[in-house]
This record gives C-alpha cells, sequence and structure tokens, in this order.
C-alpha cells in the first residue's frame, strides 16, 4: 500500500522515517520545515519543494505555497481552508484550490476503487 511507504528526513546528524501514513502535512516556515504527525510535531531543515519531491503524489496535495497535506487526514474541503484530523485548519491558498480540489476527487475515486 502508498501509505507504508517512508518519509526520510534528517534531524541535525540524525536520520528519520516515518510512514507516509502517519504524516498529517508538513508546513514550511523558512529554511524549516514542520512535520505534523498523529502523535507528534518534527522540525527539520529543509525546502518544501524539495520534500514536495519525496512525496507519492497520488496520496499528498499541495494546498498553499507553505502546506503539502495528505489527503488521507482530509474531512472538509472549504474555500479557503481545509479541515483535517482533529479539525487542524490548514490554509487553501487561491493558487492551488483547484488542484486541491481535483486531486482529491482523484483520491476518493482510487479509494472507492472508480479509476
Amino acid at each position: 500500500r502508498q501509505s507504508q511507504t517512508l518519509f526520510f528526513f534528517q534531524v541535525g546528524h540524525e536520520e528519520f522515517q516515518i510512514p507516509f501514513g502517519e504524516i498529517i502535512y508538513f508546513e514550511g516556515a523558512g529554511r524549516k520545515i514542520v512535520l505534523h504527525t498523529l502523535s507528534e510535531s518534527i522540525e527539520f531543515y529543509g525546502k518544501l519543494n524539495e520534500t514536495w519531491n519525496q512525496l507519492n503524489h497520488e496520496l499528498f496535495t499541495r494546498s498553499h505555497a507553505s502546506f503539502l497535506v495528505n489527503m488521507e487526514y482530509i474531512r472538509t474541503i472549504r474555500q479557503n481552508e481545509l479541515l483535517v484530523f482533529n479539525n487542524i485548519s490548514i490554509p487553501v491558498s487561491k493558487r492551488y484550490r483547484g488542484q486541491v480540489k481535483w486531486d482529491h476527487m482523484l483520491f476518493v475515486e482510487r479509494r472507492n476503487g472508480t479509476v
């Protein structure tokens, strides 16, 4: 399954790996990225575009210049925000609005076996 695939990252000299399925979203914050999981938030140095290139695009969507979201955790899609696990609000910028809706529709269709 795709959600079993691992995301690799480094904090200082330590290397970590986290299954995609445990990641709710990534948040770009300057030169750092905050990885939000079900149980913790981890900061590491990196560029959001490089992180995006490591992700499975059937599972993750980009909602904003600073946010990459795991579609498994999207509960509600609104005009300017996504509500994810625990009603966390993630911004959706105008630039990515159409893409988020399209990506999520395909995600749901794949999940339901209609694609």
